[in-house]
C-alpha cells in the first residue's frame, strides 16, 4: 500500500514537473506579440537615456568556469553609449558621433571602425538591445516566448554572413526594458550580459560621453 502511494505520489510530481516546464516558456500568440511590440516601441519613445550596472559572463567550452566582468553603462538616444568595465580590469568603450573609442590606463584612442568591425557591431547591438529597437530589424527571424517574469525574444540572423553571433536572446522585464542579453556564438559558447540598477531618464553628465584627453 505504501509502495502504491509512493508510486502515485511520484507520478503526480512528475506530471507537475512536466506541466511546470511546458508552461515555463510558452510562445506568445500573434495578438500578444503585436501588443508586446507596441509596448516596447512606446517605451523606447519615452526613453531619452538609460544607465545602470552590468555583469558579463563569457562561457566557453574550454573554460573550466565562466569568465566574469562587471561595470557600468550609460546610453542616450543620440546614439551614444559608454560601456565601462571596472572588474577585473578597467577599460572603457565609448561610441559617439559614429566613432568608437577605447580608454585604457586613462588614455583614449579612436578605433578604426572598418578595421574593427566587431567593436562597431557589438556597440550597435548593445545600443539597439538596450532600447529594444533591435526587434525592428528585418534581417532577423524572431520568436517570442514568455519565460517566467520575462518576455524572451530569440533573434536568429536570416543570413549568417558577417554575423558575430548565431543567435541573440533578449529578456524584457515587465517595464519593457531589456534586463538580460545572451549572445550565442556556438553550442557551448555564449556571452550573458545582465543589466542591473536600471535608471531611466535620470541626469547624466555630458562628460560621460566625451573623449578623455
Amino acid at each position: 500500500m505504501n509502495y502504491s502511494i509512493s508510486k502515485l505520489t511520484l507520478s503526480f510530481l512528475a506530471l507537475l514537473l512536466i506541466s511546470f516546464y511546458s508552461n515555463a516558456q510558452t510562445e506568445l500568440t500573434s495578438i500578444e506579440i503585436e501588443n508586446f511590440q507596441q509596448q516596447v516601441f512606446a517605451k523606447a519613445e519615452e526613453v531619452e537615456n538609460l544607465q545602470g550596472t552590468f555583469i558579463q559572463t563569457k562561457h566557453e567550452e574550454f573554460l573550466s568556469s565562466p569568465a566574469e566582468s562587471s561595470g557600468k553603462f550609460y546610453y542616450n538616444t543620440n546614439n551614444q553609449l559608454n560601456w565601462t568595465y571596472i572588474e577585473p580590469f578597467a577599460m572603457g568603450i565609448l561610441f559617439t558621433d559614429g566613432k568608437l573609442f577605447l580608454t585604457e590606463n586613462g588614455k583614449a584612442r579612436e578605433i578604426d571602425v572598418s578595421a574593427y568591425k566587431m567593436f562597431d557591431q557589438l556597440s550597435e547591438l548593445i545600443s539597439k538591445s538596450i532600447n529594444g529597437k533591435i526587434i525592428q530589424q528585418q534581417d532577423f527571424e524572431i520568436t517570442y516566448t514568455k519565460a517566467g517574469d520575462f518576455t524572451k525574444t530569440i533573434l536568429k540572423p536570416i543570413s549568417q554572413q558577417q554575423q558575430l553571433f548565431s543567435q541573440i536572446e533578449l529578456y524584457f522585464n515587465s517595464d519593457y526594458l531589456v534586463e538580460q542579453i545572451k549572445l550565442v556564438e556556438g553550442e557551448e559558447s555564449y556571452v550573458l550580459i545582465c543589466l542591473n540598477d536600471l535608471k531611466v531618464n535620470q541626469p547624466i553628465a555630458e562628460s560621460v560621453f566625451e573623449v578623455e584627453k
